[in-house]
């Protein structure tokens, strides 16, 4: 049986192909997803191997497919064992892992979330062999090098996504190798066309094209690194952010199929992402991650949650959007709201943005997710569930915010009555389908007696504060609601057990709530005006909705004081600073008046820092590099 014409030989392909292997297998190893990750790079490699083999084959295609499959399950079988029980005898490793396969495919059979890393390892593993070796035998049999590329290169780009620190140096690798074998792959395609059609051409042109192809990929790559990245580009931006939304649903699903593989897995700097998972013991390290100037420090969020699956929380914003410091509403619908600025510098690179609680506007360009309403006809508001700058920030850049932070009394929350207005999303008062009865019937029975949904938030808060807080606890069982496990069986947690159970318990009594991360406050620094937010600081709570007044923190986690609520004032306010006012706040003469804004001035006269474009260095490069590679060519 003829197998056909082969579109590579030499060593070139193999080296290329296998040092491409490489580069995703150790992104992944060091983005340590999951057990007995150090497998990869043996695998991958042997992927290419046999598929080189099996492509100079004579049997049929589907054969020869189903082979690499078999021997592709019994290696990562094994490999996983071995790697991930490494103490263990190989037999008895094999087991423990066949089991625990079995196990996670009940579990996913009967539709409950899983708990077990493991079999994401493996099938991880399995995915990428087959993966090379298809683009193995799309190489040798097909000639269809740019197809070939492409799988290996959706999951470097994945891991780079997710653990940033583990793959961008893998991608200049990979990149370099995958271009060098669409060059070598097309130039040998046509040199054989030339030889089977009998035209004169020098056999040596492949080897010196390589050569010279290798300057040029080398200076496209250079050139590609320094350039800002095309996400930075309004247009490609714009179309990413309609994809980001499928692609979070998809993200959810994939969660409970393999709940801890969430991104990196070195010391932990947060409790959140874009779920917040109320799982096992939580160790944060201390490092230090912002300086935020500030009159007076206060907790700073960075993400809302407002859907709750019985495991975890996620974001239901229905808008994201690109925003210029210019593009925010300059109005404030709620009463007695102060606005506070906060200038923040970042400790360590990030994208991360935080502000005080209801953030108004950022300094700087970000991606925002949010909820768009309108409470009057003209009159449109912006819920800012995160921001990201859309550049990432280096250690030492800052930038500026600006919040409406409320200063309602507890008096006028008591009053503030449950006409809740239409545009207010009933995902709020969202339960899981499957929530204990006995949750809610908890909710109503340390609130009976009390009519006023701020009487009944403080008993919720007060209640839940005599619970213990401990960090060092085991994740609920699977199959079990984490709220009402945390309520009725462990009664021990940290934040997030807190603020969902109180989030979970005012749904039930039919006040509006939602879950809100970020940070405590480091100690306060009066001379320097600043303090400092730790990893260690991660911390996360509920706000509840009240008419008139919008989004209202409290603290149910006993290992942090409660929020504080001005007392009221007496004397008259004016009109301009009315904490009564039902129209909303015009924001232009706050952000115009320097009392009010301190030195940067606001969104409309302030300029980001200007920094030193990297093109012009890249364009040299790269031109250096094509002239060399013409100097040699010649």
């Amino acid at each position: 049986m003829d197998r056909g014409r082969l579109y590579a030989s030499g060593v070139v392909v193999p080296v290329l192909l296998a040092t491409s292997a490489l580069a995703v297998a150790l992104a992944l190893y060091e983005a340590n997803w999951g057990p007995g990750l150090e497998m990869l790079p043996w695998l991958l490699v042997g992927a290419v191997l046999l598929g080189i083999l099996l492509a100079r084959s004579v049997l049929e295609h589907w054969v020869l497919h189903l082979a690499s499959l078999a021997l592709g399950f019994i290696l990562t079988l094994f490999a996983t064992a071995y790697f991930a029980f490494p103490e263990a005898a190989l037999s008895d490793a094999v087991q423990i892992t066949v089991a625990r396969l079995d196990a996670w495919f009940q579990t996913v059979r009967l539709g409950l979330p899983s708990q077990d890393a493991l079999p994401f390892s493996f099938l991880l593993a399995l995915s990428l062999w087959m993966a090379f070796h298809f683009s193995t035998w799309l190489i040798y049999r097909s000639g269809k090098v740019w197809w070939a590329v492409v799988g290996p290169a959706v999951a470097l780009m994945l891991t780079t996504y997710y653990s940033p620190e583990a793959g961008n140096g893998y991608i200049l690798v990979y990149a370099f190798c995958a271009l060098l074998l669409i060059v070598r792959v097309s130039v040998q395609g046509l040199t054989d066309d030339w030889r089977l059609a009998r035209i004169p051409h020098d056999r040596t042109v492949g080897e010196d094209f390589i050569v010279d192809a290798a300057y040029i990929v080398a200076a496209a790559v250079v050139v590609a690194w320094l350039l800002p990245p095309a996400a930075l580009e309004q247009k490609a931006a714009n179309l990413w952010v309609r994809f980001e939304r499928p692609w979070r649903l998809a993200q959810q699903r994939f969660t409970d199929l393999f709940p801890t593989t969430g991104g990196q897995a070195a010391a932990q700097t947060t409790i959140y992402g874009d779920s917040l998972v109320m799982g096992g013991p939580v160790r944060l390290a201390a490092d230090p991650l912002f300086e935020v100037t500030a009159d007076e420090p206060s907790r700073v969020q960075g993400m809302v949650y407002d859907l709750y699956d019985g495991r975890q929380w996620w974001s239901s914003a229905s808008s994201i959007a690109l925003l210029e410091p210019t593009d925010y509403p300059t109005v404030e619908v709620f009463r007695s709201r102060e606005f506070v600025e906060q200038s923040v510098t970042a400790l360590q690179d990030t994208r991360s943005l935080l502000a005080a609680p209801s953030p108004k506007w950022f300094s700087v360009p970000v991606k925002s997710e949010h909820v768009g309403f309108s409470p009057e006809d003209g009159l449109s508001e912006l819920d800012v569930y995160a921001a990201t700058a859309r550049r990432a920030l280096a250690a030492g850049e800052g930038y500026q915010t600006l919040s409406a932070v409320s200063v309602a009394t507890k008096e006028m929350l008591r009053d503030a009555g449950t006409r809740y207005p239409d545009w207010l999303s009933p995902v709020y008062l969202n339960l899981p389908a499957n929530l204990p009865s006995r949750v809610t019937e908890l909710a109503a029975a340390v609130t009976e007696g009390l009519d006023s949904p701020y009487a009944q938030a403080e008993a919720l808060e007060d209640y839940l504060r005599e619970l213990d807080y401990n960090t060092e606890i085991a994740a609920p069982p699977a199959g079990r609601d984490a709220v009402d496990y945390f309520l009725f069986d462990s009664r021990e947690g940290y934040c997030n057990y807190f603020a969902s159970s109180m989030v979970i318990m005012a749904r039930g009594l039919g006040i509006p709530a939602r879950v809100v991360a970020g940070y405590a406050p480091g100690p306060y620094d009066a001379e320097r005006g600043s303090y400092t937010l730790l990893g260690s600081g991660a911390h996360s709570w509920p706000q509840l909705f009240f008419p008139g007044y919008g989004w209202i923190d409290f603290e149910p986690t006993p290992s942090q004081a409660r929020v504080a609520r001005p007392e009221p004032v007496v004397e008259e306010t004016t009109s301009e600073t009315s904490p009564t006012s039902d129209r909303g706040r015009d924001l232009d003469p706050l952000m115009e008046d320097p009392e009010l804004l301190g030195d940067f001035g606001g969104a409309v006269d302030y300029q980001p820092p200007v920094s030193t474009p990297r093109w012009p260095w890249a364009v040299a490069a790269g031109l250096t590099a094509v002239v060399a590679s013409v100097v040699g060519f010649w």
